[in-house]
Formats: structure tokens, sequence, C-alpha cells
């Protein structure tokens, strides 16, 4: 992959932990990542649309392992100490997949735990109430047949779920010095849980500004070029089910210059 005019250097690296949205805007968080950091990072992450953090998910035909059980942070824990920046998002998977919220949040605090040990730089983005809460019940019920089909909560509990898994995540952000970003409504349309594309590059800008704390970051960013996007999006993660049967894929799944790995789980 070209990583045009940016430096590698070996010592950095970001950890990216979350589902779809996570999927759908991983070149536009390379991208806006090396702009903030001013070089190539090496990337460790675990996405997918669906993913849960604690239990194996299935999405029409192709299931992941849980991101507190697959397979980077074995691989995290054996690599060389770097400069670490870490992303968590997408915990909402798991209200729909009617995890408990104790559940939930000691699934979170156990990926906290470990990109602690890392020294990592953390940013939490909380659960989109602003654009949950404006949801109708013909919309929400159309939407939870669309993404997660076996959910049978009401909107009510869904709610109420992710206004206390809200709460625990300000908890949480202050027990491990992590920046907590509050997703803006204006960067959801009809589907109240994944950024609009056309607001990809904004949004990640604005969240990943928080790895930055000793200057500013610049104002805007620049969004990945069309043959980045699709070769990160050909990617494969290193385990994964299709109709059930186990795939594997070897590590690093690519790379973003010659010293910049892409890992991925």
């Amino acid at each position: 992959m070209d990583a045009g005019s940016r430096k590698a250097v070996a010592n950095t690296r970001i950890v990216l932990l979350g589902a779809s949205n996570l999927e759908r805007g991983l070149a536009h968080v390379v991208t806006i990542a090396e702009q903030l950091l001013e070089t190539t990072p090496e990337v460790f992450a675990a996405f997918g649309a669906g993913r849960s953090f604690g239990r194996q998910s299935l999405v029409l035909a192709r299931g992941l392992p849980s991101i507190v059980h697959c397979g980077l942070w074995e691989k995290l824990a054996e690599s060389s100490p770097q400069k670490t920046f870490a992303l968590l998002t997408d915990v909402g998977n798991d209200i729909l997949y009617d995890a408990p919220v104790t559940q939930i949040v000691q699934w979170v605090e156990a990926c906290l735990q470990r990109l602690e040990k890392q020294q990592a730089r953390i940013v939490m983005t909380a659960m989109p109430l602003e654009s949950i809460n404006r949801l109708g019940r013909k919309r929400f019920l159309f939407m939870r047949s669309v993404l997660t089909p076996t959910c049978r909560l009401d909107l009510p509990t869904v709610l109420e779920r992710a206004a206390r898994v809200n709460e625990h995540l300000h908890i949480l952000a202050n027990r491990y010095n992590a920046a907590l970003v509050a997703p803006r409504g204006a960067w959801y349309g009809f589907d109240p849980i994944h950024i609009r594309r056309s607001q990809l590059t904004s949004a990640w800008g604005e969240i990943l500004s928080s790895w930055r704390t000793d200057q500013p970051g610049p104002v805007s960013f620049s969004a990945p070029p069309f043959t980045r996007r699709l070769r990160i999006r050909r990617l494969k993660p290193e385990s994964r089910t299709m109709f059930g049967w186990p795939l594997h894929r070897e590590q690093p799944a690519g790379r973003l210059s010659a010293s910049a790995p892409v890992w991925l789980y």
C-alpha cells in the first residue's frame, strides 16, 4: 500500500477495536492517524459487522471470534514496546445481543486493562445517544430486523440499557485516563448507529484528535484515496468462519509501508 510521503516509524502503532463503524471507516481511521501522528503506524485491529466484545458473532454466513478472545492480544503482548495509540468504539452491538449491561462493561474493561499495560493513549466513543434517542418505534423495528433479526428487545429497553452502558463508559474513561467522545447526531442519517459516508472524515477526525494532547492536530483531514480504501477493504482477519467453515489468514494481512504491517483479528 502506498503511504505517500508519510514517514514510517517502527516505534508507533495504533490498536483499533470495534465493529461495523470501524469496518466501514478503517481506511479513514488509518489515513487520519497518519496525519495526526505524522507517521505511518503499525496497525493492530479487531473489527467487523456485528462484532461482539465478548461473544462469538455471526452475521449472515460470516462468523468472528469476540474481541476479548481474539488473537490480537497475544500478538500485541509478544510485540516489542512501542508508542501506542488505541481506539475503542462500537460497544452497542452487545446490547442488541441481549448481553447484560454488567457483562458488557466487564468486556470493555478487560480491553482497557490490556491497553493500559501497553501504556496506550486511549480514545473511546460513547453511545450515539443523540441519534438513537430520535428513533421512533417503526424505524427502530425496521433497523432491528435488518441489523439484528434475532433481537426481540423493545425500544424503551434498548434506550435504557444504552444510557446505562454510557454511564459506565464515563466511569471507565476516568478510571483508565481515556478520552471519551460523544458522537454527534449530525453524523447519522436514517441509520441511527452507522456514521454516514459523507461524515466519515470529519467524524473520525474529531474522534481521533484526542490522541494529540501535546499540540493541536490539523483542523481538517484528507480522505483516503479510493485505491487505498479498496486495498484495505480486501484485507482479511486471522480467523473467521464462512457457512461454519473455518478460514485462516496468515498475518500480517497487508502493509501500509515496508515497516508498517497491518494485523487483523
